[in-house]
């Protein structure tokens, strides 16, 4: 009869921007979407320390993630390769003190979770640690100097949830805390 039935998909992650004041914490602006470089699917939002960048995530086709980073001031973008593969949502990042790098996670499809070290600049990309039998996420965060960085991780299979401190230079690792993970995390 002529028909064609045909699916939209509607809703889907993206990052918008807002003007608001920060003694009332009320937005004061329209919110706008802050590209429109595949849209509706872009998400994982990162400020950079000094406020200049916003790095997110990108698909890019065959569960490829890349990594975006934006210049606020002149609305410049920069798209960069990643190992990173699946769903643009799940990554994090964490960026250096100083700007200079982001620290990727990545579960792999064996169950370690990689940390990828992400220069902004050039966009190389080096792989800092692998933690095996990780659970969920590490959210990573580093020390106010980038010296340390800290990882919330959930051993499988026993589900013993730490905390553990790594010296990013030397790569050593102490355990801050160790309990029984409980339903939804520390």
């Amino acid at each position: 009869a002529g028909s064609f039935a045909y699916s939209v998909r509607a809703g889907g992650p993206e990052i918008y921007t807002a003007d608001f004041d920060p003694d009332s914490g009320k937005v004061t602006g329209k919110p706008v979407m802050l590209s429109d470089r595949r849209p509706g699917f872009n998400a994982g939002p990162r400020l950079s320390p000094d406020g200049s960048r916003l790095a997110y995530f990108t698909p890019a086709g065959d569960q490829e993630i890349r990594v975006t980073i934006r210049d606020l001031a002149s609305s410049a973008e920069r798209t960069l390769p990643s190992p990173l593969r699946g769903d643009p949502r799940v990554p994090s990042a964490v960026w250096t003190p100083d700007g200079s790098k982001l620290l990727l996670e990545q579960r792999t499809e064996r169950g370690a979770i990689e940390l990828f070290w992400l220069d902004a600049q050039s966009g190389q990309m080096t792989l800092f640690r692998t933690i095996e039998r990780a659970g969920g996420q590490l959210s990573p965060q580093l020390s106010a100097d980038g010296k340390t960085l800290y990882l919330s991780v959930r051993e499988r299979p026993d589900q013993v949830q730490s905390v553990i401190a790594l010296d990013v230079a030397s790569g050593q690792q102490r355990t801050l805390y160790k309990g029984t993970a409980q339903r939804g995390g520390l």
